[in-house]
């Protein structure tokens, strides 16, 4: 087993996730006096039940905060706290935002369709910090409009998938965290340094095919009984036996078809931050590194264990 490295979140960018996320806690109780308290709690029930804010400190989550905070420090060595502040803000707006319909998308919601009209809210506490650094005419926009439109694209498109091939997982399923690069846009146009942006944009791209694989692999049997189809389950559906079952493949191939396809992309991911000059990221895809095979040796463990599992493990 790999040893786990350092948390890779610094002290001072988790104080400011709690502080964004009591801001925002405070705008809805402020601007929705008649519903903002059932918000609140559909808020709570995603960290279940505790503080909203514990749901962003979940390591295995999402880098929106991380790679926006390393590439800072890539360009000035130190974050500037109220700027990071307005990204973390704007971010945990957006996600919630998203979180919101995607749970009516994925057949996952409980009260979010008598919640919906807080979309509105949502979605202007995400863009307000941007119009505030940013005039409508700044090339921001250009950026901005294009990742939100494509993200919104990309996501309805992965809900009828057909036949889901690599270039399509790659193309569609693996960007559904591209609004990622947003605040990353708006650190390179502030810091004048837009040129950075395509190497950040594709490495965000990469990431984004490791982390949806990394979900699957460990989602495969809750997304196979809600009929939804993923890379995985579609290929376990072109390889598997004609005898066997989708468990049976994922037993005896798929696991380990997934890893390899995992740590192929995250040797290219590490080898990419060699030259972005971001010790953070770099401690941040080594601390995940090893999370995920933590995770794979005790899965598979406990498949070996399980009833009627021991001897498929032949390849």
């Amino acid at each position: 087993m790999r040893p786990a490295s350092a948390d890779p979140y610094d002290p001072a960018l988790r104080d400011l996730i709690d502080a964004a996320v009591s801001q925002l806690c405070d705008r809805l109780r402020r601007s929705m006096p008649l519903s903002g308290t059932s918000v609140l709690e559909w808020m709570r029930q995603l960290a279940g039940g505790s503080d909203p804010a514990a749901y962003y400190h979940h390591l295995r989550g999402s880098p929106m905060f991380v790679f926006p905070w390393a590439l800072e420090k890539a360009l000035n060595g130190v974050p500037d706290l109220p700027a990071q502040f307005d990204l973390v803000y704007s971010t945990i707006s957006g996600y919630y935002w998203v979180r919101l319909i995607d749970n009516l998308t994925d057949h996952q919601s409980t009260n979010e369709l008598d919640l919906l009209p807080a979309l509105g809210l949502f979605h202007t506490e995400f863009q307000r910090p941007y119009q505030a650094r940013f005039p409508a005419t700044h090339p921001f926009w250009e950026f901005f409009t294009a990742t939100w439109f494509h993200s919104a694209d990309v996501t309805m498109a992965d809900l009828h998938p057909g036949d889901m091939e690599r270039e399509q997982f790659v193309q569609v399923a693996a960007q559904k965290i591209c609004a990622i690069k947003i605040p990353l846009a708006a650190l390179c146009y502030g810091y004048d340094r837009p040129g950075l942006l395509p190497e950040w944009s594709s490495f965000i791209d990469l990431f984004g095919c490791w982390h949806q694989m990394s979900n699957d692999l460990f989602h495969w049997y809750e997304d196979e009984q809600d009929g939804t189809l993923t890379y995985l389950l579609a290929e376990a559906e072109r390889c598997k036996h004609r005898a066997e079952t989708i468990t049976d493949w994922v037993v005896r191939k798929g696991f380990s078809w997934a890893m390899g396809l995992l740590d192929a992309w995250m040797y290219d991911l590490q080898r990419r931050t060699r030259s972005m000059d971001s010790r953070d990221l770099m401690r941040y895809l080594q601390f995940r590194d090893a999370l995920l095979h933590r995770d794979a040796d005790e899965t598979l463990e406990a498949l070996r264990l399980a009833p009627g599992i021991t001897g498929m493990f032949v390849e």
